[in-house]
């Protein structure tokens, strides 16, 4: 009878393989959990991404003017006061590591993921929040546009020939529903000390002369940098473009004037040799996709009834006076004897224009719902609401956009909340 050769394993073998076996997990367990995390940080930043999508179209298409149970970022996320309506069920988990989400300072928080933010800004409210600007264009010639978290929306193009080649939009907060072309100048967008969020639906074309951009921006078309200075970043839904004939952009004047980072998820279009694209790297980056620009849905307020406003002793007409108020199927005024404090004029069907008021600053409310705002002056501070824009037509004219509550209580507005 044959014996057999077969044996088992010995102990030491069996120990050697159980060494391998060890050292094999040690390298490879930390890479798996590594992975698993960062899946898990991935779920969660897009998670969030989708409540501030979700928040901004739902705040703009219901709530844009609603007083009387506005929903702010913080009840939806601290508090989960949660309409009935909103598209999006808030007691999900929406980090997958157990974090919970929170609204602080303006941005979506996640406890576990502490190195991760959602920044979110608020669509504007044309009663509450401290400003807001809204028209179907801007047309300056004055020095300057600003005020303190500040929010301007325009419903069309912004361009060269609309604005004072030197004039800084001092805004924090930019909506336009349109396309960016401004091709000389230094015409500048956003707030140095409040930087908030600039979001243009269509391409951004910036030519020579240094412009310093504030605040993130969104951009739903391609990006052509010209000579800007960034000082946030840029996400670019489209291409991304850097020139040096007839622009002169060189990468080190790319580099030193880019604070912050471009994010592109289309192509990098350059003239600049190979070297230099390598380096753009170091302040552009292509991705696969990045976070679109949301412009908010906002119509112009509508007027009381005619009657209330002969019971608010609303005049027809007449000189401005400290106290002003005017309501009116248009305005013009050409030589208004200022300063002037606190006037609201409503026209209900054509412009409101006030021009050579140079004698001080005059403050307070215009209403044009069916047409535009002229200015010409020395300054004008308050709200400005016009379906077809304002019109600035001095130079050194000063701008500053104030909230309606500044001026008057929520029920002695001309407009229904």
């Amino acid at each position: 009878m044959r014996e057999s050769n077969n044996r088992g394993f010995t102990l030491l073998e069996l120990l050697a393989v159980l060494i391998i076996l060890s050292l094999l997990l040690t390298l490879i367990t930390p890479r798996v959990l590594a992975t698993i995390s960062n899946a898990r940080e991935a779920v969660c930043i897009e998670n969030r991404r989708t409540i501030k999508r979700t928040y901004h179209t739902y705040y703009s298409e219901h709530l844009i003017y609603n007083l009387d149970n506005p929903i702010t970022l913080e009840n939806l996320i601290n508090a989960n006061e949660v309409p009935n309506n909103f598209p999006l069920n808030m007691n999900k988990k929406f980090c997958p590591s157990g974090g919970t989400i929170v609204y602080q300072d303006g941005e979506l928080l996640c406890t576990f993921h502490d190195n991760a933010h959602i920044s979110l800004i608020s669509i504007p409210n044309v009663i509450s929040e401290n400003v807001f600007v809204y028209g179907t264009s801007l047309v300056f010639s004055g020095s300057n546009i600003s005020g303190s978290n500040a929010t301007i929306i325009i419903d069309g193009n912004l361009n060269t020939a609309d604005l004072n080649l030197g004039t800084q939009i001092d805004i924090s907060n930019i909506f336009i529903t349109g396309s960016v072309s401004l091709l000389s100048g230094s015409t500048g967008l956003g707030s140095e000390s409040s930087p908030g969020e600039i979001h243009v639906s269509s391409d951004v074309t910036f030519g020579t002369g240094e412009r310093n951009i504030y605040g993130d921006m969104f951009i739903n078309g391609d990006f052509h940098i010209g000579q800007s200075w960034i000082h946030g970043n840029v996400y670019v839904n489209g291409n991304f473009m850097i020139y040096y004939d007839s622009i002169y952009r060189d990468i080190g004047n790319f580099i030193s004037g880019t604070a912050g980072h471009v994010y592109y998820s289309g192509d990098l279009l350059t003239d600049l040799d190979l070297k230099s694209q390598q380096l753009i790297s170091e302040k552009a980056t292509k991705v696969d996709e990045v976070e679109l620009a949301v412009l908010p849905k906002v119509k112009v307020p509508s007027l009381r009834e005619e009657a209330w406003y002969d019971a608010n002793n609303y005049q027809d007409n007449g000189p401005l006076a400290s106290g002003s108020r005017i309501f009116t199927s248009e305005f013009y005024e050409t030589s208004p004897n200022g300063p002037l404090d606190n006037i609201v004029i409503v026209a209900t069907e054509g412009d409101i224009s006030i021009t050579g008021a140079w004698s001080g600053t005059i403050t307070g409310i215009l209403v044009a719902p069916n047409g535009k705002v002229t200015f010409g002056g020395s300054a004008f501070e308050g709200l400005i609401i016009a379906k077809e824009g304002l019109e600035v037509i001095t130079g050194g004219t000063n701008i500053v956009f104030r909230s309606a509550l500044d001026f008057l209580s929520e029920d002695q507005l001309p407009f229904i909340p």
